[in-house]
């Protein structure tokens, strides 16, 4: 009977303890700070769990307030990662994926406030990872990973396909996005640029400022310095 619950015993410590602390006893996992002995880096194999996008049933859309209501005004997009509403009502849509370079800029249209658009064109292509998108005056700004670029624009414009002009390089790789806001008049723009890493075990973020932090520019691209870290 004693070896039985020996047996039983070790068994239930085996399938609860960690797979790094049977392999390294001296892992510590839990408990205060200054106690932890963790397994080093890559000590156990990686694993992915990405999300499964379930697409809503027809007819069917998501549960509002009291006194909304939601109805579908676009489908069939790629990875769409911002949304950017331009003065005459267009709306923008950011499709970017880190393996699936170059990004593009989806413009809607619904001129007649139907909530459906009568207009659905690519708005801007060959984009490198971009996420963040702004309008200061006739100027149009794109937030690409490495860089903040600038087109030429024009109210009703359906697609761009005029040259950028580098107003900024920004660190590349790491965290991809890098946001983009400009303040009510226009005179200073805001850049987010996430960190190199979760944990930035190689200290990247502490050798370059502009990581993890939010950038503040003149509109030409001028005058960069670290707002917030």
């Amino acid at each position: 009977m004693l070896f039985v619950f020996l047996v039983i015993s070790l068994l239930l410590f085996s399938l609860s303890t960690p797979a790094a602390e049977q392999a390294n006893p001296r892992v510590v996992e839990t408990g205060p700070s200054d106690k932890l002995i963790l397994p080093p880096p890559n000590a156990t194999r990686a694993v992915a769990n990405p999300a499964s996008v379930i697409p809503w049933p027809k007819e069917k859309t998501p549960t509002a307030p009291a006194g909304f209501e939601v109805s579908l005004f676009a489908d069939d997009l790629d990875n769409p990662r911002m949304i950017y509403v331009l003065p005459n009502g267009d709306v923008l849509v950011m499709e970017s994926l880190p393996q699936r370079s170059p990004s593009r800029i989806v413009l809607l249209r619904d001129s007649a406030k139907s909530g459906t658009p009568a207009v659905r064109e690519s708005f801007l292509r060959r984009l490198n990872m971009a996420f963040g998108m702004a309008l200061i005056g006739n100027r149009f700004y794109v937030a690409n990973t490495n860089a903040i670029v600038v087109f030429p624009y024009r109210a009703g414009d359906t697609q761009i396909k005029r040259r950028p002009e580098k107003i900024l390089d920004l660190p590349a790789g790491g965290h991809y996005t890098r946001n983009l806001l400009a303040d009510p008049a226009g005179k200073k723009i805001y850049v987010a640029v996430g960190s190199s890493s979760n944990i930035d075990e190689q200290r990247v973020d502490e050798k370059d400022p502009r990581r993890a932090a939010i950038l503040q520019i003149n509109p030409d691209g001028s005058g960069m310095r670290v707002f917030a870290s």
